[in-house]
This record gives structure tokens, sequence and C-alpha cells, in this order.
């Protein structure tokens, strides 16, 4: 499989597609337009180490609404430490509103 070193859709390729306004168009009622607009590079060894260790746990109904911290949290290998992150965090973090659906 070859690395692709984008995350975000690519102005001038869907431009030249004729889908530009289209894709826009979803990103914004899915709310994820500001998310897509963040130019952040990659990097391939990390992103591998990261996807291949991911793991999603989910918190029990009563501690999720004590706990205030979303839905779960990842955890994951970031140069072979292990890494932990709330659903919440991950919201916070990406200007995400909380609880939106």
């Amino acid at each position: 499989m070859d690395f692709v070193e984008t995350k975000y859709p690519h102005d001038d390729t869907m431009r030249a597609l004729g889908i530009f306004d289209d894709v826009e168009m979803v990103l914004k009622n899915m709310r994820l337009a500001k998310f897509f607009s963040y130019r952040l590079e990659s990097y391939k060894e990390l992103t591998c180490e990261f996807l291949a260790s991911m793991r999603f746990h989910k918190y029990r109904q009563l501690d999720r609404a004590e706990l205030d911290q979303g839905w779960g949290w990842i955890t994951f290998l970031a140069r072979g430490e292990k890494k932990a992150v709330t659903f919440r965090q991950l919201e916070i973090l990406f200007g995400f509103t909380y609880g939106e659906l």
C-alpha cells in the first residue's frame, strides 16, 4: 500500500475533478469543514504505529455520565510508548462541539 502524505482534501485536485463545491458543502453540513481545513503534515512511521496499535474503549453508560469524558477513549503507541486519549479531549483539541451528533 502506498502512503499518501496528506489527510485533507486537496483543493486543486477537487477543482480539476469538478467536485470542490460538493465536497465543501458536505463537510460544512457535517460540521467538519474546520477540521479538514487544518494543513498538518503527517509522519509515515508514527502514523503506521498509531493505526496498527489503536484500540477503542467504551465507557459504561453510568461511568460516561459521571466522568463527562465522551463515549470512551482510545489507546495507542507513539514511539513505543502507550498513550491514552478520551473522546472529550479529542473534541476539545479539534474544536468539535461537545455532544454534537
